[in-house]
């Protein structure tokens, strides 16, 4: 959101999926995620940097750091939690335009054995 020139968007989004054949739980079963993401319109991030950017003190370019400030650690910090969460965060972007992260939290483990969501109202 900081790379974003002001007056422009900031897209932040949720979304409740169901996806088969993944790497969280069984092959070829049914379950659901939560899909968080956030998009900014601004300068964008080139593919060959994705990896990079969730590197402790790592940012895409030596010129963001002179102009937007920061130490680089953001999303390093950001993927850590993620990750020990059970999630996972990607990256797509366009330079010059956009740049949106997005981050799965996998649900199954809030099902019962026979599908349905575990309640977590105590009422």
């Amino acid at each position: 959101i900081k790379f974003s020139p002001e007056g422009e968007t900031v897209i932040l989004g949720a979304i409740l999926h169901c996806r088969k054949n993944s790497t969280y739980g069984q092959r070829g079963s049914a379950y659901p995620y939560l899909r968080l993401y956030v998009e900014d319109h601004g300068k964008g991030i080139d593919q060959e940097s994705y990896e990079k950017i969730f590197e402790p003190f790592q940012q895409a370019a030596i010129q963001t750091e002179r102009l937007y400030g920061g130490t680089g650690l953001g999303l390093s910090i950001t993927k850590k939690l993620v990750n020990a969460l059970g999630a996972k965060i990607m990256v797509k972007s366009e330079v010059g335009k956009y740049a949106k992260f997005i981050v799965d939290f996998p649900l199954e483990s809030m099902m019962t054995e026979n599908g349905e969501f575990i309640s977590l109202d105590n009422t």
